[in-house]
């Protein structure tokens, strides 16, 4: 058989598996806010100037939300503040990452003694989403204190919200 013919048919054999064997997408959780309601932001003004200090800072993004949420997203993704939906702990800061940093484990609540660090960063503003695409993630603000994040990478996020805040 000639190389010239066997290589392409390898190629599109190689091709049809890796399509048939591919693992579908998680499909976000019922509750979670529907990701077409929201309009794109672009992601590069969630970018923090490059410093020497930051330097693991480069891929993620960074805002805040006009309810004083502070979040980070890239290879792991974090939030920090006052959480509405969660019991008031006076003297502690909410915070939801991803299990011990591993951006393959499901997302905890946590909460530090002290207050709630502000934030410089670029507002997400209601109605507004932003996507880290090199890390497949995207979080959302909405109207009456809501932010939610979804990692497509592996179906975990969480959602901020009043009428309860929970984690997947």
């Amino acid at each position: 058989m000639s190389s010239k013919i066997f290589w392409p048919s390898v190629m599109v054999t190689l091709a049809s598996f890796a399509v048939l064997t591919a693992r579908p997408a998680a499909a976000d959780p019922p509750g979670f806010p529907d990701l077409s309601q929201f309009a794109e932001t672009d992601p590069g003004q969630f970018i923090r100037p490059f410093s020497h200090a930051e330097r693991w800072t480069n891929g993620y993004l960074f805002f805040r939300t006009t309810d004083g949420i502070n979040c980070a997203i890239g290879g792991s993704s974090w939030c920090t503040g006052h959480f509405p939906g969660r019991s008031d702990r006076p003297g502690t800061c909410d915070n939801v990452q991803n299990d011990g940093g591993d951006a393959t484990q499901p997302f905890v609540f946590g909460s530090k003694d002290g207050a709630c660090a502000p934030s410089s960063d670029p507002i997400l503003g209601a109605g507004q989403k932003v996507t880290n695409a090199a890390f497949g993630i995207t979080c959302v603000a909405g109207q009456d204190g809501l932010a939610a994040c979804t990692d497509t990478r592996n179906g975990h996020g969480f959602v901020l919200q009043p009428s309860g805040s929970w984690v997947f």
